[in-house]
């Protein structure tokens, strides 16, 4: 599944796709990027790359797992 959900001047919002696993993997190692969401707070690398496997499959069934990407070459 990788066909965009919509797009605006800005942004395209669609599902997510195993090629969107490092830059998200790598947010999710903040910090505190994960201080409110139980889930996932105090989670290993590994954990979260579960997580994420997880989505994908879930995806296949029901969508509910999505990514946001600011358009590279977007005209403000």
């Amino acid at each position: 599944m990788t066909s965009t959900l919509f797009s605006t001047e800005r942004c395209i919002v669609k599902p997510l796709q195993k090629e969107d696993f490092p830059e998200i993997l790598e947010m999710y190692q903040e910090l505190d990027s994960n201080k409110y969401v139980p889930p996932l707070k105090d989670k290993t690398p590994e954990e979260h790359l579960a997580f994420l496997e997880l989505k994908i499959g879930n995806n296949e069934k029901e969508l509910g797992f999505w990514t946001a990407r600011k358009k590279r070459k977007a005209v403000w």
